[in-house]
């Protein structure tokens, strides 16, 4: 009998562990992100530095009074944002180096990502 409750209690926790409320989610440890506001046609932050080699958080705040279309093939992002709104990112981990990113619809909106 302790054996089969043994057993059961074991199958349980394997169990709960591969259910999504208890697997382990990709995290940042920059907790605070990083915030990049695009206003105006351009972004407020030409270069923002993020550390290497682990997950960064990083939100794109649109103020501009039109919708953007985020697209970065290095960072693997392409998403719109509507105008007035903003999006929240976990990226990486990086490798040290320059990623690029632009506005589609915005040829003079473009910025980069420099893992440290």
């Amino acid at each position: 009998m302790k054996k089969a409750a043994f057993l059961l209690s074991v199958a349980l926790l394997v169990s709960m562990a591969f259910t999504p409320a208890f697997a382990q989610k990709k995290r940042s440890p920059n907790n605070e992100g990083t915030v990049i506001i695009a206003r105006d046609g351009k972004f407020s932050d030409k270069n923002t530095n993020v550390p290497a080699n682990v997950p960064v958080t990083i939100t794109i705040k649109n103020r501009n009074k039109s919708n953007i279309q985020i697209e970065s093939k290095s960072l693997q992002i392409d998403e719109r944002i509507p105008t007035r709104t903003q999006k929240t990112f976990v990226i990486g981990p990086l490798a040290p180096g320059v990623y690029d990113f632009t506005d589609e619809y915005n040829d003079d909106a473009k910025g980069t990502i420099t893992a440290k």
